[in-house]
């Protein structure tokens, strides 16, 4: 593609909190621009400003605003960005939208690389830097070669195949990436389970999730992509699932549980103050009888496990 030398800049004015749907709205008009194929855009986050209502948004220690000034700057003709803005116009509920022209002294990419087996398989996609580039010139292992291509800016990555990344770690490495997978997935799926809404309820704890509906389904499409992007991590380093003992789990935690009960007799609560002499006569018969509970439940899941 390229530019006359009289081009036009048209810069969108929106903020930070600003919605398309489940998506923010300045990646929303970035993408737009991509798919109406101009010719490039950019997104800059100011650090204070004010809108149309005069209220101050600014980015400090103290005060972390949640409305920051974005502006989605895009580049190409006159006409093309009139079609664009006249296609994002009524998705945009408040703002400001300049156009100017400028005079454009060069457009251009450089080549990107891409790595083919030719055999079809899963590929993962890596920016490249230039000084990447000149040293991947140089690296065609055994049965794959180099190919250069002509790619829109957007679209430079190098391309490796899954075959080949699961020789980049030794069992130590790969056990310790494993594990912080692993916990990440599991906060990930419990935090997806509370935004669906499955929260529960005990006699002395309740679950509650203030968030409003486009928070929670913006939460859950992000999760959604952490997710997917595990699975290609796993897929690609070959980290197989990890069988874990819920017997076991469970049985640690009635040990602590029979620790913390312990710790809240009548003669251990002097720590926070008097303690009336009726109240071991009061709590200690049941916290105790709650402690041997969680003792036995303990030893019930662990003998159980180990037999098993």
């Amino acid at each position: 593609m390229t530019l006359p030398e009289e081009g036009y800049l048209l810069r969108i004015f929106v903020g930070e909190s600003d919605l398309h749907g489940a998506q923010a709205l300045h990646e929303w008009l970035v993408l737009k621009a991509r798919e109406m194929g101009l010719a490039g855009a950019t997104v800059l986050c100011g650090l204070m400003g004010f809108g149309a209502h005069s209220r101050i948004h600014t980015f400090k220690i103290e005060r972390l605003s949640q409305d920051l000034p974005m502006i989605v700057e895009i580049v190409d003709t006159r006409d093309k960005l009139e079609r664009h803005l006249a296609s994002v116009d009524h998705e945009i509920p408040e703002g400001l939208a300049t156009l100017e022209e400028l005079a454009v002294h060069f457009y251009r990419s450089r080549k990107g690389w891409q790595l083919d087996t030719g055999s079809g398989e899963h590929t993962i996609r890596l920016d490249l830097s230039e000084s990447d580039e000149a040293h991947l010139r140089g690296y065609e292992p055994p049965g794959y070669r180099l190919i250069a291509s002509a790619m829109p800016i957007w679209q430079r990555r190098f391309y490796w195949s899954w075959r080949e990344m699961t020789d980049l770690l030794n069992e130590p490495q790969r056990s310790s990436l494993a594990v912080v997978l692993r916990m990440f997935e599991e906060e990930l799926r419990q935090a997806d389970a509370w935004l669906d809404g499955s929260l529960d309820e005990g006699t002395l704890y309740r679950r509650v999730l203030h968030l409003p509906p486009e928070t929670r389904a913006a939460a859950r499409e992000k999760i959604a992509i952490a997710l997917a992007q595990i699975a290609e991590l796993a897929q690609a380093f070959g980290l197989e699932p990890q069988e874990q003992d819920l017997a076991a789990t469970m049985a640690a935690a009635m040990s602590l549980s029979w620790a913390s009960l312990c710790d809240t007799r009548s003669d251990k609560l002097r720590r926070y103050g008097d303690v009336d002499p009726r109240l071991e006569q009061a709590l200690d018969p049941h916290v105790e009888g709650l402690a041997d509970l969680a003792l036995s439940l303990a030893s019930l899941l662990r003998s159980n496990g180990e037999s098993s």
